[in-house]
């Protein structure tokens, strides 16, 4: 199939279902909704139609992993209800949800990935020893038992984790909660897996044990162990071998392309492979046409391999033709690095957002004289430089008169880019502005039309952790406040701020150096 015709059909379900192309569930131990589709019961009758969307248990935004935040308690299984169809039934509060029997110690967590996308992260949580199944399931009452980082876009993946022996003979609940790379996608996929954990001692890693590998693909597949090919099976066929358990296993098309990878477990007499392999589908190295778009501030320079191969004004845009897996940055043209992407297939289209003025120590908000009342820590700036005061309620001394009162914090530029304040200030949406950023000890906010009497800063991770939330007041009326934030807590790297308001949440990117 031409790229070009595989675009225009992603460009079309784009225009009709954000879920058309979205989608994933774990099938091992298999989720309850996974269970309703392929071994209906009668726990699974109120779900009725939607069982056939059991791919779409998803938030479409989470805000940088904040799951509890879009998803409730009570409403994990059903992740918050976010998806195509109605999936509250699956947060129903029962003993009878079919749970699958596993061992204690390790277990492999296997999501099938239908839509494959770049992930962030996936994790595998348990319920506390002491779970009931007719009480709802919350977020604080999980522990965390298994965790992969960044992976790319593939159809199935494997979460090793660990079950406690103190679990042996008791039932329980895994959750597992798979998150989109942030720079494509805030988009995160749920799954609740009922279990009971048999009070058999089990296996050891390295015993003997015979597995069937099934086919159920629609291609011929080849079974690896080491990089040695050890058998194969044709489609709808299998391939019966004796193993250890703990040993990998990889099933590969004939093409040498991974469609799923595997490590056998404690009595497992068979191992599936299924979905589609169709190898007409992209691969690394295939030619894409993709057009990068420029919606920050600035003018930015694209390379491949430290190559300069095109630039885009602000609000511009630049059309290549890429492959699939190559990587790519979007460059200042001071050559800072603000982005770092990989193409994927069938990717149309990459933005780079944000700020990213090139001046050196932008001036904090200008000095008030008398009646404006300052505290100790607060940034002003004055005659070209920038000034912290050192006392609580702070008035009618102008900075730079009195060393005890206020500390120089050296010259600053204010030569904050007016276009976008002013589109930012005009448009009656939450909206703010960092500068300096880069930063270094502190960094100031000027926060546009806020929605309510109050405003939360919050301060986080690229992995969505918070470090610091601060919660501010709005004087009656004002369409612009002004913050500045100490830094000097923070390591140097890349965090996320978050500026809240009534209901609405706006999010840019900070580098501290």
């Amino acid at each position: 199939m031409k790229k070009t015709l595989k675009i225009l059909v992603f460009l079309c379900l784009l225009g009709t279902s954000q879920y058309v192309y979205s989608h994933g569930t774990v099938i091992y131990p298999p989720s309850r909704i996974y269970n309703c589709y392929t071994n209906s019961s009668p726990v699974c009758e109120p779900c009725g139609d939607a069982v056939y969307n059991w791919m779409g248990v998803l938030q479409p935004h989470t805000n940088y992993g904040n799951h509890p935040a879009y998803v409730p308690d009570g409403q994990i299984a059903s992740g918050g209800n976010g998806g195509p169809a109605d999936f509250s039934c699956l947060d129903a509060l029962t003993t009878d949800w079919p749970a699958t029997t596993v061992n204690y110690g390790y277990i492999d967590v296997k999501w099938k990935n239908t839509a494959p996308h770049l992930t962030q992260y996936y994790k595998v949580y348990i319920t506390q020893l002491n779970w009931d199944p007719t009480k709802p399931l919350r977020w604080n009452d999980l522990i965390e038992i298994g965790h992969v980082g960044k992976r790319p876009a593939e159809p199935f993946t494997t979460i090793r984790s660990y079950i406690p022996d103190s679990y042996a003979g008791k039932r329980a609940a895994l959750v597992s909660v798979w998150q989109r790379d942030y720079t494509h996608s805030h988009e995160a996929f749920y799954s609740v897996s009922d279990i009971f954990v048999s009070g058999d001692v089990g296996c050891n890693t390295g015993d003997p044990i015979d597995v069937t590998f099934a086919n159920n693909t629609d291609c011929t597949l080849q079974y690896y162990q080491n990089n040695d090919l050890k058998g194969s099976a044709n489609a709808g066929g299998s391939y019966p071998t004796n193993t250890t358990v703990g040993s990998e296993w990889q099933a590969r098309k004939t093409s040498g392309d991974l469609i799923d990878s595997f490590i056998t477990a404690c009595n497992q007499t068979t191992y599936s492979s299924s979905g589609q392999c169709d190898d007409n589908g992209c691969s690394d190295g295939d030619a894409v046409n993709v057009t990068f778009t420029n919606n920050t501030d600035c003018a930015l320079e694209y390379y491949q391999n430290n190559d300069l191969k095109g630039s885009a004004n602000a609000g511009g845009s630049y059309a290549t033709s890429a492959t699939v897996g190559s990587q790519w940055q979007a460059r200042k043209t001071s050559g800072d690095e603000l982005s770092s992407f990989t193409i994927v297939c069938d990717q149309a289209t990459y933005n780079s957002t944000g700020s990213c003025n090139d001046g050196t120590g932008g001036c904090a908000p200008a000095y008030g004289p008398y009646p404006n009342y300052y505290m100790n820590g607060d940034i002003v700036s004055y005659s070209g430089h920038n000034y912290e005061s050192l006392s609580d309620n702070l008035f009618n001394v102008t900075p730079g008169t009195a060393a005890h009162w206020w500390k120089d914090l050296g010259p600053c530029t204010a030569n904050i880019n007016s276009r976008v304040l002013n589109q930012e200030e005009l448009s009656g949406e939450l909206n703010f502005v960092a500068f300096p950023n880069p930063a270094n000890d502190i960094i100031n906010l000027q926060v546009f039309n806020p929605q309510s009497s109050s405003y939360t800063i919050t301060i986080m991770t690229m992995d969505g952790r918070v470090l610091e939330t601060m919660k501010l007041q709005v004087s009656e009326g004002s369409a612009r406040v002004n913050q500045s934030i100490k830094l000097n807590k923070l390591s140097p790297g890349i965090y996320f701020v978050n500026v809240t308001s009534g209901k609405k949440t706006t999010t840019k990117k900070i580098i501290v150096e």
